[in-house]
């Protein structure tokens, strides 16, 4: 494989509404010190998927508004990537001598959790609404940090109230939240200066964080899109170096996630930074700034195919007991790569099965190609077989090097209980490329591998699962 082409796409299959989620993790204790330390690892991963099982399906999703003058507003939307917040998990974990490992089960029942979810978002919505009430005269200096108490506020609400509207068959009735998000942007907006420079931008709000130690820091993205641009590439690097002290190397150092989004307005860039705790799932600190299209003039701000994102996040495979997920050793969301960068990739299933690689270059005019997973020949290089013995722990597909051609990129990765054989695409090797290329476009070949769900009569029952990531990779700055 010539690119650290890598980077995959597994969507977690899914449960429907009112339906409990279960998930199950193991953790190597030789990577920690101390067996309490392999338990909570083990722990935090059942936390991850479980979360990752409701992300996914909602992410594509998002709320926007209007002010008076018809112009559309900034998306205030905090949907952060397998960290939110979960109430009433019921966990179980047994430490195994034989492999110096400990396994937990999870599980999330909806009707045990929806009261508490509820009275949440009851509480954060009276919040919210009594500050904003408090705040509607003049706004002085000594009140910014009430706003951003506020902006805080408002993007936890927006967590609960996801969590909330995933479980339950109705949502969350906040019919002032829109007008709540608006009015916040504009008051910073007023607030705010327009920067001219995205350091400092960076700098405004690094100088908050200062308490926190342990941050995992990821490029901000653009609105229903995973692909990190170039402006996002920069931000992100300002941002790790105005916290360099703070940090974490590895997501086992973190206990912090720092994410954001940004979104152009026409005369520049509203960018929107959420501080999370990684073991509640809860959002510490927001703010918002705006900068000045002139900070941001030569670099890329809009993803390059948002119709096909929006194609491939609007076909998971239906729910079933089957669940696949993807990580590298650098995470699995906002990933960014520069030239020479090694990248490990990891695919863990909850049961025995067989998956295959399908890749999609980012490209307007992009392409689609299955990926090879091993040295064998035809068909079956492109499929790997993951044992019982081998469940729910993360097996290693390789180690890649980033090289040219840069860009974005996505891999779909589909996976099954059952054989694969003529559910597996067909191919065309393309010598001017090297890849093994499927169908005559990205469309047609999403089609092909959704054909999985399609089940025979009189048919062994098949299960399948998806996951999805991307990255982008460039030269390095």
């Amino acid at each position: 494989m010539k690119r650290v082409a890598l980077i995959a796409l597994f969507t977690l299959a899914l449960p429907t509404q009112g339906a409990t989620l279960w998930a199950e993790s193991q953790a190597e204790c030789g990577r920690y010190q101390g067996r309490q330390a392999c338990r909570d690892a083990a722990e935090q991963a059942v936390l991850s998927s479980l979360s990752k099982q409701i992300f996914v399906q909602v992410e594509s999703n998002g709320d926007s508004f209007q002010n008076s003058d018809g112009v559309a507003l900034f998306q205030l939307q905090s949907r952060t990537h397998s960290n939110l917040p979960l109430i009433g998990v019921s966990q179980q974990c047994d430490y195994h001598s034989s492999g110096n490992l400990v396994s937990c089960s999870g599980s999330l029942n909806p009707d045990d959790a929806l009261p508490s979810y509820q009275q949440r978002i009851q509480q954060l919505d009276q919040q919210l609404t009594q500050g904003v009430a408090d705040l509607k005269g003049e706004l002085s200096a000594a009140q910014y940090e009430k706003l951003l108490t506020l902006l805080t506020v408002q993007q936890q609400l927006e967590q609960f109230r996801l969590v909330h509207d995933f479980f339950s068959p109705q949502p969350a009735a906040l019919p002032a939240l829109p007008q709540q998000q608006s009015w916040l942007q504009t008051r910073l907006a007023r607030y705010n200066d327009t920067l001219p420079s995205l350091e400092m931008a960076i700098e405004r709000i690094a100088t908050d964080l200062k308490p926190y130690q342990g941050i995992l820091v990821r490029p901000p993205l653009y609105p229903h899109s995973q692909q990190v641009t170039e402006a996002a590439q920069r931000i992100g690097g300002l941002m790790t170096a105005a916290l360099s002290g703070q940090v974490a190397t590895t997501s086992e150092q973190a206990r912090y996630l720092l994410s954001g989004s940004y979104q152009t307005n026409g005369q520049g860039m509203d960018l929107l930074y959420n501080l999370v705790e990684l073991d509640s799932g809860e959002v510490l600190h927001s703010q918002l700034v705006s900068v000045m299209a002139k900070a941001y003039a030569g670099l890329e701000t809009e993803p390059a195919s948002p119709d096909f994102e929006r194609l491939l996040y609007a076909g998971y495979v239906e729910p079933s007991a089957l669940t696949v997920d993807l990580q590298t050793n650098k995470g699995s969301r906002g990933l960014s790569f520069a030239e020479g960068e090694t990248v490990q990739l990891m695919v863990k299933l909850n049961r025995s099965g067989y998956f295959y690689v399908l890749g999609h270059t980012g490209e307007a005019k992009g392409f689609s190609y299955l990926l090879e997973l091993n040295d064998e020949t035809g068909p079956h290089r492109f499929q790997h077989y993951i044992g019982p013995e081998q469940a729910n722990k993360w097996v290693l597909l390789g180690e890649f090097e980033v090289e040219p051609p840069f860009g974005y990129e996505m891999l779909q990765v589909i996976a099954s209980n059952q054989p694969l054989g003529t559910a597996l695409p067909a191919t065309r090797y393309d010598p001017d490329t090297g890849y093994h290329r499927v169908g005559d476009n990205r469309e047609q070949a999403v089609s092909q591998t959704r054909g999985l769900k399609r089940k025979q009569q009189q048919q062994a029952e098949v299960l399948t699962a998806e996951a999805v990531i991307s990255f982008t990779s460039a030269n390095r700055l």
